[in-house]
């Protein structure tokens, strides 16, 4: 029986190919983005930015005779951007997304269309270490949303404001700003805004050792995930319980809420909450002295780095195996709150 992924990628190719036989250039470029958007899903980012790449080529070669191919190049360096900044290419990721941000506000003139890019160029100078460039470019965002009236985007940007804080320590403006959040998401009925909001508080107040309150900030954000049955932030509510159990030092509790987000991760295929619930399970098994389970789940979280790509994790996973039970500890890695943060 064929692989339902590769089914599915063999449809994307017929429906490009389709589209090469018309002479409307638009339905072959949407059917590239396609292709892209299927090696996204997979974390295939050599394969996003490829597809991405043969779109573009079109867009550029035709943008002078129709303006929608300009907008067509945004999508393009957006998502290319968004592929690099994964893999840690961070200088290829910043000058393709200053070029989507001078596509839409410059050429397009469509500067309050612009607060996405700004909110992705902000969490590229997070994730470089420059916190006051984020900072910078997340208030440009939340600048931009309002001028567009997007309640939905100023939920975003504050969130990005907010997790910019929590990277520079600031712990009392992190706070203020997702409460802030939190507000406007319950004011606007937005129940997955309300989670994301809580998921981020909670974080927060780990961070500050107040771990009763991060707690409950999981299971109120646990709560509203379950009326929607939105199963990708149960995991991650489920993730960041499991994460802070570890950083209280309640490590068998840790492993058992771990081992649930698999199980949970495995029925619904979402692989990335798979991956990094090992990560989490290899520091866990490290901290009780069960060496053998450690490197098991190091040997699956490597795998999980390999698929996606991310070298930087591949390495480290190697390096933590070659040190389980030896009198020179493995170097932990951030246990973060794992849900993505993406705006295109």
């Amino acid at each position: 029986m064929q692989d339902p992924a590769q089914q599915t990628f063999q449809q994307l190719q017929q429906n490009l190919q389709r589209a090469q036989k018309g002479e409307d250039k638009q339905f072959v470029v949407k059917a590239l983005y396609d292709l892209g958007d299927f090696c996204e899903a997979r974390r295939d980012w050599n394969g996003m930015i490829e597809w991405y790449a043969k779109g573009l080529q079109i867009c550029e070669q035709l943008q002078q005779k129709d303006s929608n191919y300009k907008r067509f190049a945004a999508v393009a360096f957006s998502n290319i951007g968004y592929a690099n900044m994964r893999m840690g290419n961070n200088q290829e990721a910043m000058q393709a997304m200053q070029r989507d941000l001078i596509i839409t506000a410059k050429d397009l003139g469509e500067e309050a269309k612009a607060g996405s890019i700004y909110g992705n160029i902000g969490n590229l100078f997070d994730q470089m270490g420059e916190h006051d460039k984020a900072l910078e470019m997340h208030r440009k965002g939340l600048q931009a949303a309002k001028a567009d009236n997007s309640k939905q985007a100023q939920v975003w940007s504050l969130g990005n404001i907010g997790d910019a804080h929590l990277d520079k320590g600031e712990f009392k403006h992190a706070l203020e700003v997702h409460e802030k959040r939190l507000q406007m998401a319950q004011q606007a009925g937005d129940l997955i805004g309300e989670s994301q909001a809580l998921l981020d508080m909670g974080d927060v107040y780990d961070s500050m050792l107040q771990h009763k309150k991060a707690m409950d900030c999981y299971s109120r954000a646990l709560e509203r995930a379950q009326q929607r049955a939105d199963l990708p932030t149960i995991m991650c509510a489920q993730s960041c319980v499991g994460i802070s159990l570890y950083r209280q030092g309640k490590y068998e509790q840790a492993a058992a809420q771990q081992q649930k987000v698999v199980d949970m991760a495995r029925q619904q295929n979402q692989h990335a909450v798979e991956g990094a619930a090992y990560g989490s399970l290899a520091q866990t098994y490290s901290k009780l002295e069960q060496f053998d389970e450690a490197r098991k789940y190091d040997m699956q979280f490597m795998e999980f780095a390999r698929k996606n790509n991310d070298k930087r994790l591949e390495d480290w996973a190697k390096d933590q195996m070659s040190k389980r039970g030896k009198e020179e500890p493995p170097e932990e890695i951030e246990l973060k709150n794992p849900h993505e943060r993406k705006q295109l």
